[in-house]
């Protein structure tokens, strides 16, 4: 069971990125939208993403901006 959840994080962390890869910079909010993911499993990819440091986030006009690291 683990390894399938490990799995699927994995694939929508890949989501996430394909995003990013296309958009540069995005707000969370637009992020999420864009995904198309649930609550959980867009907290757990953006997550898994921000602990490999293949994303940073800063502070900009009260959002919170998020772009990939290369």
């Amino acid at each position: 069971m683990g390894n399938m959840l490990k799995e699927k994080i994995g694939l929508n962390a890949g989501i996430l990125w394909d995003i990013l890869d296309v958009n540069k910079e995005l707000n969370l909010s637009e992020l999420f939208i864009l995904s198309k993911l649930d609550g959980a499993n867009f907290n757990m990819a953006i997550s898994w993403l921000y602990r490999e440091d293949n994303i940073s986030i800063y502070e900009y006009g009260g959002n919170q901006i998020v772009f990939l690291v290369y």
